[in-house]
């Protein structure tokens, strides 16, 4: 945010097949199927106070996917 920014490379793919397909009625989907995401540690950014954009992004994309992204935890350190 502002001028700080983190970067992290993911080395090993993790891709799990969908679960909750058993559980559909068939009935139009009104949720999504469940996916096993693998925790990420981006590891340590020092931020100054106030509002700003958080951007994320993939820098380089291998074949014709990106990441699957859930979840975001900031810890104040």
């Amino acid at each position: 945010m502002g001028d700080t920014h983190i970067s992290q490379t993911i080395k090993e793919a993790h891709d799990p097949l969908l679960t909750g397909m058993e559980s559909d009625r068939g009935d139009p989907r009104t949720e999504s199927f469940v996916k096993d995401f693998k925790p990420f540690k981006l590891g340590r950014i020092y931020l100054t106070q106030g509002s700003g954009e958080l951007i994320l992004k993939s820098e380089e994309i291998i074949g014709d996917k990106s990441i699957d992204f859930r979840l975001m935890m900031f810890e104040k350190v």
